[in-house]
């Protein structure tokens, strides 16, 4: 795989991970072209977001995390703030991982009891994040073209079911939390901008990778969530896939593996962002900050009632909106040309009403 190519799936798969099968479970609730207009919109202002942090990385010397570009330029307590605000991130996004693993394995295996489904969700992803098997190295080269096909083929076959209607519902405004959840992938673009280091034309070549890996993502919630809603019909569920299971018992559990894959790898790209915070930013032991990642999956079977979709709703609003606010105060302290102005005040406001029609 080219470097420009793996840097694109970074992106991709760096960004999908929960959000995706909660998403035709929310489009459903809501009038689904409004949905979409919505999704094209929060995918032009996560792109500016994107685009800001991706200049904040290559204008600054170092290997840094988020927290890492918070001390320098904006000082020690905003390093604290991204840092909790991180951890907090993480911590919602490895409970919806908890829940949704949990929920497949049980469909390949229905025996298995759901805590003890997330048990083995916890070892398996603790074995892998300590121990990073040559398999798991070359299966990182094949997961991104997985992750693109399955929605292809189930788009396929969602061509051959009747078409249920998909406008009569009223639009549904709370859509935001779920969709900025879904849409944030900032967190990989340190090691996007590794992938181009030393290379040449690395500033516009990182920046194109990025945008069209946040490009590949909509593409695939689109096709993903038109092709759920439209197989499962009245047997939609919140995690997509289970609503499948109870009609096509065979495609359902095609989609279990297709979801095991994502969660584990999803999990995967947080345990790695935390172990860079604790190692770059937080300036703790190389085995420190490889086991110290750990304690969030366990902590989170704590937090397991709280409902998936609540749990992705409330951690997209909060947490993307802090960081978006950090990163645009970031880029500003770089330069203050109008264009830069402008698009700051933009996220702003757009993040701003999100954030009210989320809790409105």
């Amino acid at each position: 795989m080219s470097r420009f190519s793996k840097a694109v799936f970074l992106q991709f798969y760096g960004t999908v991970g929960a959000g995706i099968f909660a998403l035709p479970y929310l489009f459903h609730r809501s009038n689904f072209s409004f949905s979409l207009i919505f999704l094209l919109i929060l995918t032009l202002i996560t792109g500016f977001l994107n685009y800001f942090y991706l200049e904040i990385v290559l204008n600054t010397e170092g290997d840094h995390q988020f927290s890492g570009y918070a001390q320098i330029y904006l000082g020690k307590r905003f390093k604290t703030l991204a840092s909790l605000n991180i951890l907090l991130l993480g911590l919602g996004a490895t409970i919806a991982y908890i829940k949704l693993f949990s929920a497949f394995l049980v469909i390949l295996f229905p025996n298995i009891p759901l805590f003890s489904a997330s048990v083995i969700f916890i070892i398996l992803l603790g074995v892998s994040h300590l121990y990073r098997f040559d398999l798991l190295r070359r299966l990182e080269n094949i997961i991104p073209v997985v992750i693109l096909l399955i929605p292809l083929l189930l788009f396929s076959a969602a061509l051959q079911t009747p078409p249920p209607s998909l406008d009569s519902v009223v639009p549904n405004l709370s859509l935001f939390g779920s969709l900025i959840f879904a849409l944030s992938g900032f967190t990989v673009i340190p090691e996007i901008e590794e992938i181009f280091r030393g290379r040449p034309k690395k500033y516009k070549t990182t920046i194109l990778a990025s945008l069209l890996g946040l490009l590949l993502v909509s593409l695939v919630y689109m096709i993903f969530s038109f092709s759920v809603i439209r197989i499962s019909g009245f047997n939609l569920s919140t995690d997509s896939i289970t609503g499948i299971f109870r009609i096509y018992p065979w495609l359902g559990r095609c989609l279990a593996v297709f979801g095991l894959l994502i969660t584990h790898e999803a999990s995967l790209n947080f345990l790695l962002v935390f172990r860079e915070l604790f190692y770059r930013d937080l300036h703790l032991s190389k085995s420190a900050s490889q086991i110290l990642p750990l304690i969030i999956p366990v902590l989170s079977l704590f937090l397991f009632p709280i409902p998936f979709i609540q749990i992705i709703s409330l951690t997209g609003a909060i947490t993307i909106y802090v960081s978006a606010l950090m990163i645009c105060a970031i880029r500003l302290k770089i330069n203050h040309r109008p264009l830069t102005i402008l698009l700051s005040i933009l996220i702003f406001l757009s993040l701003t009403l999100g954030l009210l029609l989320e809790f409105g």
